[in-house]
């Protein structure tokens, strides 16, 4: 049984297997579900790592938010106080899990090093009850901030505001109702990124706020394929 057990869904795969990686180079021994034996029971196999492992930590990306293995996984883990959390998105963490502070990697897409990554080393450490490793520098820490972060955050919010407009006309010209908890989805991502808009530069995060871009621009293009899957017609 591993020490630590990471608990995420497909979408954050590679974000997964990045974080093992930084486990096993600080010696702790981690499971997630790619080790599945083939023929294993799985269910069965899940829930005896679960239990066994001394630290939890949960990716909450997109669809980790929705998925009930990974809330009830969560659960488990906050209940006897294993779980660390990493914040994959830039929507606040849902109850009850919103009181217990989480690593802010909403921008990350699995690069070899963020900004967060010494604070999470360090957290799981405390949960194993041993030593964090030794803290890498940051890219960047030895001087000023590398970007114009406000200037950022403003481009951040256009191309979401573009993609969600896009979006929300394709879904009328397709004939399909818009929920009510999509809205409210869409509400609390630009409110976090008003937040962000708004907050001054933070040292040692400007990777995260630069980072954020990425996934925002690939929203509004893939809008952008959907509304139009024909390239010629957006010329």
């Amino acid at each position: 049984m591993a020490d630590i057990f990471i608990s995420y869904k497909s979408s954050d795969r590679t974000r997964a297997e990045t974080l093992q990686r930084w486990f096993k180079a600080a010696g702790w021994t981690t499971w997630i579900d790619r080790e599945l034996e083939e023929g294993a029971a799985w269910n069965e196999r899940i829930e005896q790592e679960l239990a066994a492992a001394k630290v939890v930590v949960v990716i909450w990306g997109a669809e980790a938010r929705r998925s009930e293995w990974v809330v009830r996984e969560a659960r488990a883990a906050l209940g006897d106080g294993r779980l660390v959390q990493v914040q994959a998105t830039g929507l606040p963490l849902a109850p009850p899990f919103d009181v217990l502070q989480a690593i802010r990697m909403q921008s990350w897409s699995g690069a070899a090093f963020h900004g967060e990554k010494n604070a999470l080393m360090a957290a799981v450490a405390r949960k194993l009850g041993v030593a964090p490793p030794a803290p890498e520098p940051e890219p960047g820490s030895e001087g000023g901030p590398l970007f114009d972060l406000r200037a950022i955050a403003l481009v951040e919010l256009v191309f979401e505001y573009c993609a969600r407009h896009i979006e929300f006309q394709r879904r009328n010209l397709a004939g399909e109702m818009i929920s009510p908890s999509l809205l409210e989805e869409k509400r609390l991502l630009f409110n976090s990124l008003l937040d962000l808009l708004r907050q001054p530069g933070s040292k040692g995060h400007e990777d995260d706020r630069v980072g954020l871009l990425e996934p925002m621009i690939d929203g509004f293009d893939r809008e952008l394929q959907l509304l139009a899957p024909d390239p010629r017609r957006l010329q």
